[in-house]
């Protein structure tokens, strides 16, 4: 146990020190490389340009000379036209240069000589001549010539001279700045290469020596414990961390034979709370619906091998009123049903004392207490049966989908600010394919009317109107007063509003591509005269030829129509 003390605080020690060197040298390459950048940068952004400009400024001055000294010998006005254009460009060249050299204090006092020199040429010699010659003394322009012109121009061209030569000496210091940073940088690399690696071999040869072989040893007892030599003991070698980590798979271990004993007693357990699973399932079922002027069928195709959290109830209230509920807990197992049970009372009980839709949501929410990490879905809709008038709350759960049969329906009206999406017959054409099948099915764009008047535009050809959610799923993270909307709409006699759960759409294909709510649209929109049962069955019937085989999820979907025929008001619920 000492040498396995002395090995972690050895290799403490040794990860500390090389952290600190890796540190460093990286410190060091950064500033080298930031020193790199910044003298190639003075070099490419002010120096070279500066080279080049006062190149041309002298350039300009000599044109000035050469042009003055023609027009003095050969009384050519002519010959003053390089004159002129230097005179207009050397203002230009001097501001430039002034810019570039404006963080070179050296250089500025520099340019500072080459102004005045400059000024004292053009006050000394180049006025005066132009004046002689302006007034025809040749002789008193060739006098100037001789008494100050070479003398002021040579002071002229000497202050451009050493300004370039102060310009290429920075020049060449940036460069060596830029090469020894490069050096210092690479050895700095080279330095934390090195060191990585060092480090790296004597991790490997210690971690080999006295954690490799403890773990080897470890996971050979191990796999033969999970092969069924349950009385393999776990070899307690190497470090103290292997050593408590050994000591807790022998207690597993130890447990595992215990629980192997009890494997009868254990399948007998779990036999016994099947009908307790067909109990809860059963709980879930809703009534019959016996209302004169609704009719209200559902179906349910449970997903195999496990209980999932779907369910959808439908409750008589005072006044003629039907509650419909379609929701969806979160989860698989019986503590989804138990939530969805819970939830489903509440729902129940909220709207039976006369709530409305988006109390309902927020009292069964309020009451449901701490719900941890689940949450549920639901779309509840209150319906006048005679009238048609159905107030709904959408709480995070899929849009409604509301197929309006009958020309010159009433528009949808919301309470809240909202617009449901529009789509007709004919326009909602699933897909081929989605863009990347691993995120999913696209929809295709709804057509969205162009003002509100449009919702409810009657026309020979049936619609769909969709009904998004108008609050947030139910969860006591997200419960507030005012949280869930009440949306309204007339549910006119031919309407079919088509309520469903996130198991219908999201069913895949084998190549993983969901049904998706489009395909749902183009199902109900390929026949939309059908009755309101053979539309349920219709989009069943779909989903299983988009996704054949064993299902995942719970698919859940009811149909809710207007009828004046008692027989076929009955729920026949599938």
């Amino acid at each position: 146990m000492g040498e396995t003390a002395g090995l972690r605080r050895g290799i403490r020690v040794l990860t500390l020190i090389a952290s600190m060197a890796i540190l460093a040298m990286l410190l060091l390459a950064v500033v080298s490389g930031v020193r790199s950048q910044h003298a190639a940068g003075e070099r490419g952004r002010h120096l070279d340009p500066a080279a080049t400009t006062s190149a041309l400024l002298l350039a300009d001055f000599v044109n000035q000379e050469s042009a003055l000294r023609g027009y003095i010998v050969t009384k050519d006005v002519g010959f003053l036209t390089p004159f002129d254009a230097s005179d207009r460009s050397i203002p230009v060249l001097d501001s430039r240069l002034d810019g570039l050299l404006d963080d070179f204090p050296d250089l500025h006092s520099r340019l500072t000589g080459v102004h005045t020199a400059y000024q004292a040429w053009r006050r000394e010699v180049v006025e005066p001549e132009l004046a002689a010659m302006a007034r025809g003394d040749v002789a008193g322009a060739t006098r100037v010539v001789r008494a100050n012109a070479r003398r002021d121009f040579d002071a002229l061209r000497g202050q451009v001279a050493r300004l370039a030569e102060q310009i290429n000496v920075e020049q060449s210091a940036a460069s060596n700045r830029v090469e020894s940073a490069a050096v210092l940088l690479l050895s700095s690399l080279g330095s934390a290469v090195f060191v990585i690696f060092a480090v790296l071999v004597t991790i490997t040869i210690t971690s080999r020596r006295w954690l490799l072989r403890p773990i080897g040893a470890l996971q050979r007892a191990v796999n033969a414990v999970a092969a069924g030599r349950y009385d393999t003991r776990i070899p307690s070698v190497g470090p103290a961390e292997i050593v408590a980590l050994a000591a807790d798979v022998e207690t597993m271990r130890a447990q595992l034979v215990q629980l192997v004993r009890q494997n009868e007693r254990s399948w007998e357990a779990l036999a016994q709370q099947g009908p307790a699973v067909v109990a809860l399932r059963d709980a879930l079922t809703p009534p019959r619906l016996h209302a004169r002027d609704l009719m209200l069928h559902g179906r349910v195709d449970p997903a195999q091998g496990e209980l999932a959290g779907d369910w959808y109830d439908a409750v008589e209230l005072p006044g003629g009123r039907v509650a419909v509920i379609v929701g969806d807990v979160s989860g698989h197992g019986a503590a989804a049903g138990v939530f969805a049970l819970r939830l489903k009372q509440l729902l129940d009980a909220a709207l039976s004392t006369g709530a409305g839709a988006a109390r309902a949501v927020e009292w069964a929410v309020e009451n449901l207490g701490e719900t941890e990490e689940m949450f549920a879905t639901a779309i509840i809709l209150l319906v006048e049966a005679r009238s048609g008038e159905v107030c709904y709350v959408n709480a995070g759960h899929p849009d409604g989908l509301l197929l309006r049969r009958t020309p010159g329906g009433h528009p949808l009206q919301a309470l809240a600010p909202a617009r449901p999406d529009l789509t007709r017959a004919g326009d909602a054409r699933p897909d081929p394919a989605p863009a990347d099948p691993a995120a999913g099915e696209s929809e295709p764009r709804p057509l969205v009317p162009d003002s509100p008047r449009a919702t409810g535009l009657a026309t020979p050809s049936a619609q769909i109107v969709r009904l998004p959610p108008t609050g947030p799923l139910m969860s006591n993270l997200l419960a507030a007063p005012g949280a869930w909307e009440i949306h309204t709409f007339r549910l006119e006699p031919g309407d079919v509003l088509i309520a469903y759960t996130d198991g219908l759409v999201e069913a895949r294909d084998r190549a993983g591509r969901q049904f998706g709510v489009h395909r749902l649209v183009a199902e109900i929109l390929r026949d939309p005269g059908r009755t309101p049962v053979a539309l349920l069955d219709g989009a069943f019937e779909a989903v299983r030829r988009h996704a054949p085989g064993q299902q995942a999820d719970d698919r859940t979907a009811i149909v809710l129509a207007r009828t004046d025929r008692l027989d076929e008001a009955v729920d026949t619920t599938s």
